[in-house]
């Protein structure tokens, strides 16, 4: 539910199950298996540090999927980050839209 889609977004650490590869247009996907069956991958547009796309799918197919939209410079941070995220879930059947209201970075 609602905690896995944050874990997702923000805390999912890379395993030893983790590799990069690469997708059409020149994109990066970083592909996470994790041990319970589970595999996250995160899609890199070409040129950037923040992913674009990333998905989260089981055996029984994809549980949830995110867009990372409106991407621009935000003061405090070090790469351009999306303004607008929207998160699908395939599994309960809903979607979060997330807005990112300012950066502020901590020392």
């Amino acid at each position: 539910g609602v905690i896995g889609d944050i874990q997702h977004l923000f805390g999912r650490i890379p395993d030893s199950n983790t590799c990069l590869v690469r997708r059409r247009a020149s994109a990066i996907g970083l592909v996470i298996h994790h041990d319970d069956n589970y595999l996250e991958e995160f899609r890199f547009p070409r040129g950037t540090e923040c992913p674009g796309r990333s998905l989260g799918a089981s055996k029984g197919g994809i549980v949830r999927e995110a867009a990372y939209l409106d991407r621009a410079p935000r003061s405090g941070a070090r790469c351009s980050l999306a303004h607008w995220i929207i998160l699908n879930n395939h599994k309960w059947c809903y979607s979060l839209e997330i807005t990112l209201l300012d950066v502020q970075r901590t020392e």
